[in-house]
């Protein structure tokens, strides 16, 4: 069930939102491709990284999907 009231997000919200996302996940790309370490290393991060970054969506969209309930 969906519930009424609730206001639609502002097209600088949604900017303000990818742009917090792009630069923080750039951001950290760079950080981690000017580590110091092998490219194992480098690697083991950065799979670090892309995992916590798909689970942080994953766990959004559930909590999202169980507050529409």
């Amino acid at each position: 069930m969906r519930q009424t009231g609730l206001g639609k997000d502002t097209p600088a919200w949604i900017m303000q939102v990818w742009a917090a996302f792009i630069i923080s996940t750039v951001g950290t790309g760079v950080g981690i491709f000017y580590l110091e370490g092998n490219s194992w290393q480098k690697a083991f991060v950065g799979m670090g990284y892309v995992f916590s970054v798909s689970s942080t969506f994953t766990l959004a969209k559930t909590i999202r999907d169980n507050q529409e309930k």
